[in-house]
């Protein structure tokens, strides 16, 4: 039996074998405006542009050999330059055809979590004003004035307090970091002998703060970093002082509306204890 479409009513679905979401890590936006995203094929070699839909899903009607559900699978490589200047440039591997979004965290994700790419501030990201922001440039400890190929590239950090993650960062091409997060509540001040706006020099919002560094020396000099690789790095220490390779960075001061510049003692840079 044939059956017709009706105007209106009816569509005909042809599944995409291959789709992906960029979300903003700071604050979880859907980024779909401004980004230049490349498939490539690494077989064939064969690359093609894609563009966002008006969900903000950047798609590939079609892949050259593949089809949506083929048992199949072809590796590509996803590059991601922002024309914007707002976020880092980034590569992800991929096999397709994938059944539904693109996950770059794999079978094991949540169920409840939508699969996406996650987007990381670059240091030219103008960001508004009322959350916190860190900014850092990031030098090698053992050689704080090397040449660019040996910068501490694309180091990941995160920024706690108290055991809580407020955000995490990633350094760019040069080592410079600029790490958006979100405020801890408002401290309170002590329940006795002070009056309820706090004793002398009592600042509700500010709080102390720590950061934690994860870096790869093999990631040093790349142009643009793979997004698993990232993941993968493993803990570096961030180091208090020129010269004092034992003594890790102490807590820093975070206040809501300034700008935390993070550096070592004696240094304009934040030095990272790595070979």
């Amino acid at each position: 039996m044939k059956r017709e479409l009706r105007p209106g009513h009816d569509q005909l679905v042809l599944p995409a074998p291959f789709g992906v979401l960029f979300r903003d890590s700071f604050d979880g936006h859907v980024v779909a405006d401004g980004l230049r995203v490349e498939l490539h094929d690494l077989l064939s070699g064969r690359t093609q542009r894609l563009a966002p839909n008006h969900y903000g899903v950047y798609a590939a009607p079609s892949l050259r050999g593949l089809r949506a559900g083929d048992s199949a699978t072809r590796s590509f490589a996803l590059e991601l330059r922002d024309e914007a200047d707002r976020f880092l440039p980034l590569r992800v591997q991929a096999q397709l055809p994938c059944n539904g979004l693109l996950d770059p965290d794999g079978p094991g994700s949540p169920p409840e979590r939508e699969p996406h790419v996650p987007l990381f501030s670059a240091p030219t990201r103008r960001l508004p004003s009322g959350g916190g922001l860190l900014q850092a440039d990031l030098r090698l400890a053992s050689d704080p004035e090397a040449e660019p190929q040996r910068y501490p590239s694309w180091a990941r950090v995160e920024l706690w307090h108290e055991g809580s993650l407020l955000g995490l960062g990633v350094a760019d091409a040069q080592g410079r970091l600029l790490l958006p997060c979100r405020l801890p509540p408002p401290r309170e001040p002590p329940l006795h002998g002070s009056p309820p706006s706090g004793p002398p020099g009592f600042e509700r919002n500010r709080w102390d703060v720590r950061l934690r560094a994860f870096w790869d020396p093999a990631l040093a000099g790349r142009t643009r970093p793979d997004l698993a690789l990232l993941r993968q790095q493993p803990e570096a220490d961030l180091l208090q002082a020129a010269g004092s390779p034992t003594v890790p960075l102490a807590a820093q001061v975070l206040r809501a509306g300034e700008t935390l510049v993070a550096h070592s003692d004696g240094s304009s840079f934040l030095l990272i204890g790595a070979s």
